[in-house]
């Protein structure tokens, strides 16, 4: 396995096998680890910034394309099986769930003669997981549904699984795209139509660049993903070079018909984009995609929320092949539909964002938008991973020595990692009389009475929360009014006398939002290190502020035209009073001080 390191802040120059040179500058790489699972490997690896595996996962079956890390600490996981009766690319069958120790904690099976997972899954919130599938038509029913060929076909269809038990699972919803299609072709058989008028079915005809696609794999999807805003699901679709967006809010009945759900229109396509001539509005030069793989929203809180990111393979662009990272706005109208006007194409018109990548890469591929606003992409053919930061400057870059069809980088801070997480430890010292007091660690057991065991002495009076709630001794008894320690909230200890505090627990992220609200509220210092006031609040120094105040009556307040800091450095273990006139978001900047080691 080649692996290439950087230097803390110098330049490398690499020669790849491709005969490209790529400059990369080690700065702003987001930290965390990123996931991967070459193509014919059994093996999925949790590499750390320094390209040290911090983790891996064995299966008996080498993997259908992707693994996701899931908060819980295990995998997600497709899996080819070995006995499929389909033989198209990337073929699986198999989906496993392996937990941190290893251990196959689900298996669910989707493989036969009829049907069969391939290529992507998706786990949603509740726990259900969506899948890619193809189902077998024979000759004669593709000619019934107006086929131009009597070739079989394996049309997509989509089911969600709820897992059941160690080796089972209900399906509780399916769309199938057979149930979406028009043609032109016959008029005695099923689906005829003018195609251009029905840009939200597809036509069976549309073959892209393929003349009977190999093994009737007419569409060859290859990317999933779901949107809990809008309930819906998009795929992506190697063959016909566009992406497609369906309602996920219907039933499998209402799926199955053309009205229903949120948008209203049952399980019919309620978006596409790439490729307008597949419905008649355009022609070779609208298109936009060749080969795509991927197709995924960028999640909320991110740059480009709600765009529609994918890895457009570029393979056969006018001008030369390349490969890039494309965004796209969708034109969504009435929180759930999406614009077109008549005998128009979909729009927009242009791309929102794009990067032209430094590796060509014909198939497989994909792309992450990251918290800090890098781009981690993964060029497959060649396994050649690369961030990006804002200014398209490589950051960080790896060889995974395989072909690999995604990588996701996960915050040392997200669930799924925390066994990698060594347990921080904070000593906070607190003076008699009152202190405002707040901690940066994440307690296993937070209830306040365990929390705080070690102080429930003389010396402690009471602790009181933002709403007036109090842990204090009512007779021979310390009560809990508070409940629960919450590590973004600050507290009012009165003390009679001094007393430390030893927290041991996982480190929260510093840059983990807090949300302010009118009025009085205890607030938490999540850094490590000492930061002055001015700087460590800045980004709420606006209208909504009156003032912030610490233990011993400093503030920082607006003076005429100006801030003033009478609080000096924000410090951890501290908490502060905030007094504001109106709703805000509060967000701690990174610095590059350290403090005990950590950054």
């Amino acid at each position: 396995m080649k692996k290439f390191s950087l230097t803390e802040k110098g330049i490398l120059i690499i020669f790849l096998n491709v005969f490209c040179i790529i400059t990369i500058t080690a700065q702003n790489a987001f930290e965390g680890y990123t996931l991967y699972n070459t193509t014919s490997s059994h093996t999925t690896y949790l590499i750390d910034m320094e390209e040290s595996i911090a983790h891996s996962w064995q299966s008996s079956y080498s993997v259908a394309n992707t693994v996701y890390l899931l908060e819980n600490g295990s995998i997600l996981r497709t899996g080819h099986d070995p006995s499929a009766q389909f033989n198209g690319g990337a073929v699986g069958g198999i989906i496993q769930e392996i937990n941190w120790e290893g251990d196959v904690v689900w298996q669910y099976t989707y493989s036969n003669y009829d049907h069969c997972q391939h290529h992507d899954i998706k786990q949603l919130p509740n726990g259900n997981v969506i899948m890619i599938a193809w189902e077998r038509k024979s000759s004669s029913e593709v000619v019934q549904a107006g086929g131009s060929s009597s070739q079989e076909k394996w049309p997509l269809h989509i089911v969600e699984v709820q897992p059941t038990g160690s080796t089972s699972g209900d399906i509780v919803w399916e769309w199938h795209i057979w149930d979406h299609i028009v043609q032109d072709h016959d008029p005695t058989k099923d689906n005829y139509g003018v195609i251009a008028d029905h840009p939200e079915l597809l036509d069976i005809n549309c073959n892209g660049d393929y003349i009977d696609p190999p093994g009737g794999d007419w569409i060859h999807a290859n990317g999933i993903d779901y949107n809990p805003e809008l309930d819906q699901i998009v795929f992506s679709s190697h063959v016909l070079d566009e992406f497609y967006v369906i309602d996920h809010s219907t039933t499998t009945e209402e799926a199955a018909s053309h009205s229903g759900g949120n948008a209203g229109m049952g399980g019919d396509i309620l978006f596409r984009w790439g490729n307008p001539q597949n419905y008649d509005r355009g022609n070779y030069s609208d298109r936009k995609f060749y080969v795509l793989h991927n197709a995924h929203w960028i999640d909320e809180g991110l740059e480009g929320e709600g765009n529609i990111m994918v890895f457009n393979n570029g393979q056969g662009r006018p001008g030369g092949s390349y490969s890039s990272v494309d965004v796209v706005e969708p034109p969504i109208i009435n929180t759930y539909n999406y614009s077109i006007e008549s005998g128009m194409a979909f729009g927009p018109e242009e791309l929102s964002w794009t990067y032209a990548t430094p590796v060509y890469s014909n198939h497989l591929s994909g792309a992450q938008r990251l918290p800090n606003g890098n781009t981690l992409v993964v060029m497959g053919t060649s396994g050649y991973f690369v961030e990006i930061n804002e200014d398209e400057d490589i950051v960080w870059s790896y060889a995974s020595g395989g072909q690999c069809t995604r990588a996701y980088r996960y915050s040392p801070y997200y669930p799924g990692v925390s066994n990698l997480l060594p347990v921080a430890q904070q000593q906070i010292n607190i003076s008699g009389g009152f202190n405002f007091v707040s901690t940066r660690i994440e307690f296993e057991y937070p209830d306040m009475l365990t929390v705080l065991q070690d102080i429930l002495g003389d010396n402690l009076v009471y602790v009181r929360g933002s709403g007036g709630e109090m842990l204090r001794k009512i007779g021979p008894n310390w009560v809990n009014g508070i409940g629960d320690w919450i590590t973004l909230e600050g507290y009012l200890f009165k003390m009679t006398g001094p007393e430390t505090l030893v927290f041991d627990g996982a480190e929260i992220d510093p840059s983990t939002p807090i949300i302010l609200n009118e009025g009085f509220q205890f607030v938490s210092y999540l850094p490590s290190y000492s930061e002055d006031a001015l700087i460590a609040f800045n980004n709420i120094l606006n209208d909504n502020l009156e003032y912030i105040r610490n233990s011993v009556g400093g503030m920082l307040r607006k003076i005429g035209p100006n801030w003033v800091n009478g609080l000096g450095d924000a410090n951890p273990g501290e908490g502060y009073l905030i007094k504001m006139s109106g709703n805000d978001e509060l967000i701690y900047p990174q610095s590059e001080k350290k403090s005990d080691g950590k950054k």
